[in-house]
């Protein structure tokens, strides 16, 4: 049976949904704690940039999972930024990570980055160029057990890497979900971001991203 399809949430909250047959119900996760001047304004977390400004939430357990998908809204990237945005992670440093999502201006492009069975694999796409600043944006990563690690932006797809068959793990190094950082802070450039998204049952279809784009534009 397959997690619930959540609504667009804000950023008051990640929306965690989990496979019912495993005996784990979908969750909101409430309670982020804003670090540095990490703040809200309506429904978007303003991180201004620099060091150590973020959002965490408890970590998403993955031991044993087979899919996952992520959505980050993502909104304001000012222009000729030089400095890695950290979107949405459980990543500690290049020896500790699970899965993120990462906007890298030293090659103009965004990373999905997934540890399957131990061993961390990405996807990118070259996203500087079109990536507005001042408009909103969705990017979206995707994966499930046998497929590809695929990268939507805006509700459309754009690149895949793999297959790759397997399941996730959890990383004892890794304490948290932030929202604009790794796990151990740093600093990320300047950027609104929005309520993510994190489910554990599947692999989202390009119909469902899309969809769930089309909506928030609304």
């Amino acid at each position: 049976m397959l997690a619930t399809r959540p609504a667009r949430q804000s950023a008051l909250g990640v929306t965690w949904c989990e496979d019912f047959s495993r005996g784990r119900l979908g969750v909101r996760k409430q309670g982020g704690e804003f670090l540095g001047s990490a703040a809200l304004d309506g429904e978007w977390v303003r991180l201004p940039g620099g060091s150590d400004s973020y959002v965490r939430y408890p970590k998403v357990q993955l031991q044993g999972a087979t899919a996952l998908t992520v959505v980050v809204p993502y909104c304001n990237c000012p222009a000729g930024s030089t400095t890695w945005s950290w979107l949405l992670t459980q990543y500690k440093n290049a020896t500790h990570r699970e899965f993120g999502i990462q906007i890298r201006p030293s090659d103009g492009r965004i990373y999905f980055y997934l540890t399957i069975n131990g061993t961390t694999q990405n996807v990118s796409f070259p996203s500087l160029d079109f990536v507005t600043p001042g408009l909103r944006h969705e990017f979206v990563g995707t994966w499930e057990s046998g497929g590809n690690l695929k990268m939507y932006v805006d509700g459309v797809y754009k690149d895949q890497a793999g297959p790759y068959a397997g399941t996730l793990g959890d990383n004892p190094n890794i304490a948290y979900l932030c929202v604009g950082a790794q796990n151990d802070g740093g600093t990320s450039s300047e950027c609104d971001l929005g309520g993510p998204i994190v489910d554990l049952a599947r692999a989202w279809s390009e119909t469902e991203i899309r969809a769930l784009y089309n909506r928030s534009l609304l």
